[in-house]
């Protein structure tokens, strides 16, 4: 049923999002599933972990050419 619905909802965002950005959003649930794992399960992800999610997740923007998605992040890094 889960994966149902996720499907139904990546069809309706093709409507009106592209292609590129239903991908971006459909690959960022990984992040989102190692963030919620620590306060759901008790697992928490170390760096190491969580800078590979990150980097998969930096190389799927690559990919689907979604430069826009990464704009934030040497804003972010100058503010640190």
């Amino acid at each position: 049923p889960k994966l149902f619905g996720a499907t139904i909802g990546n069809f309706l965002a093709l409507r009106t999002l592209q292609l590129a950005e239903t991908s971006t959003i459909a690959f960022l649930s990984q992040i989102v599933i190692a963030l919620l794992a620590g306060p759901l399960l008790g697992e928490w992800p170390g760096k190491a972990r969580m800078a590979t999610i990150l980097a998969g997740f930096a190389g799927v923007v690559m990919a689907t050419r979604r430069w826009s998605a990464l704009r934030p992040i040497p804003a972010l890094m100058r503010e640190a």
